[in-house]
């Protein structure tokens, strides 16, 4: 435009006072810009002041000038001078500074980033093993680069640290216990430097950094101890019970009720016994192998069609032991070779023991010149003698297929008489 007051004589000469930066804000940290100029030969002035700027190239050096915005102005033309204005805003950068959290152990459980933050809020993580602003060590052990970035207008700044994700500490309590008395020995395994026992009040321990301390107990009873291994917040405990016994209290076991089993050739033992007390199934009749033979509620499989009877053994050292019994006897498939349903709450349904071992199962009853007076799917041994439309069959002699759900068919007779 032309200077308002200037006063030109003569042919007037016409100038381009237009120029332009690339954007227009900026950080005091991006890279120093320079405008496009239409036409050299002219001078650039700011207000207010504050902008580092050279007035004949345009260049604003944005680490000597002072954040605010600015209207920078180009002016050539000598006597007659034309100019143009440009806005500019400057920006300081955010601060995207964080603490570096140390070595964390893959056992610390999720860690939220956000709570390390001594720059701006509001930024955003990235990095493996991130969601949001939660750091979970479970990602896996080793190095990770995590970075956190700030974005304040048109300015950025991002901070990257190198976070270790260590196994920690391991601790091993060893195993659950029974003594005969007020007094035992536990026996820690000692995989780190260090470690502290720790426990009910009550408990007196010897040395509690001690793994194989002595323990001592006011009354009998049971009692849980931790083994505590590492130093917060990367530590790792285990428990162990104790059970003291008192030895003048006797053991006792219960290898449970007899089962009576339809088929099905697998059960779960419910035996019980003293707090404490060491116990094993043994087979001593017929068939089977428990998966664990040192488990009161055991499941056991293989066992064979008739009678199994296996003891269960409760032991405390220095206590003795004591035994019980329980018998299970499995019963095969038995098709009855008649019924009579007459009312009388007896022998009233065509029940077939063991059916519920086979889902899927196809009973057809027939009378005797083939036609079909029954069928069902699942057989459940609810059938009264009646016929498909509801009415009773007479007294006769009737035929059946019984299709299990394994392959296996059963053809037959029955007898209905009332």
């Amino acid at each position: 435009m032309l200077d308002a007051n200037c006063i030109c004589t003569g042919t007037p000469i016409t100038h381009d006072a237009a120029f332009a930066y690339s954007n227009i804000a900026y950080c005091t940290n991006s890279s120093d810009p320079i405008p496009w100029i239409a036409e050299l030969g002219g001078v650039f002035s700011v207000d207010p002041i504050g902008l580092a700027i050279d007035t004949l190239t345009g260049e604003i050096d944005l680490d000597m000038s002072t954040p605010n915005s600015y209207y920078v102005s180009y002016t050539v033309g000598g006597t007659c001078p034309y100019s143009s204005t440009q806005q500019v805003a400057i920006s300081a950068p955010p601060n995207a500074s964080w603490i570096h959290p140390g070595p964390i152990c893959v056992t610390q459980g999720p860690q939220d980033l956000n709570l390390l933050v001594t720059g701006d809020a509001g930024g955003v993580w990235q990095g493996d093993g991130m969601m949001g602003s939660v750091f979970d060590p479970t990602v896996g052990l080793g190095t990770y680069e995590l970075t956190y970035t700030v974005i304040l207008g048109a300015c950025t700044a991002s901070v990257s640290q190198t976070v270790l994700v260590n196994p920690g500490p391991y601790a091993e309590a060893g195993p659950d216990t029974a003594v005969c008395g007020l007094a035992a020995q536990v026996h820690a395994v000692l995989l780190q430097a260090g470690g502290v026992w720790s426990g009910p009040p009550s408990l007196a321990i010897s040395n509690p950094s001690d793994p194989s301390a002595w323990v001592t107990a006011p009354i009998p009873g049971t009692y849980t101890l931790l083994w505590t291994v590492g130093t917060a917040p990367c530590i790792a405990t285990d428990s162990i019970h104790i059970t003291f016994h008192d030895p003048n209290e006797p053991i006792w076991v219960s290898a449970g009720d007899d089962q009576y089993l339809a088929v099905f050739t697998a059960t779960q033992l419910h035996g019980q016994g003293s707090d404490g007390a060491t116990f094993l199934w043994t087979v001593i009749t017929g068939t089977g192998s428990p998966t664990d033979p040192s488990d009161v509620a055991s499941d056991i499989t293989g066992l064979s069609m008739g009678e199994n009877t296996l003891v269960l053994t409760a032991s405390i050292d220095g206590c003795g032991f004591t035994t019980d019994t329980v018998t299970i006897t499995v019963q095969d498939l038995f098709i009855p070779q008649g019924f009579s349903p007459n009312g009388d709450g007896v022998n009233d349904r065509f029940e077939i023991t063991g059916i519920e071992a086979y889902p899927g199962s196809d009973l057809k009853v027939f009378d005797r010149w083939g036609r079909p007076v029954m069928a069902q799917k699942d057989y459940d041994n609810s059938w009264d003698g009646r016929a498909r439309n509801g009415v009773p069959l007479l007294d006769d002699t009737y035929f059946y297929v019984l299709n299990l759900s394994e392959g296996l068919t059963y053809n037959g007779y029955l007898i209905i008489k009332r």
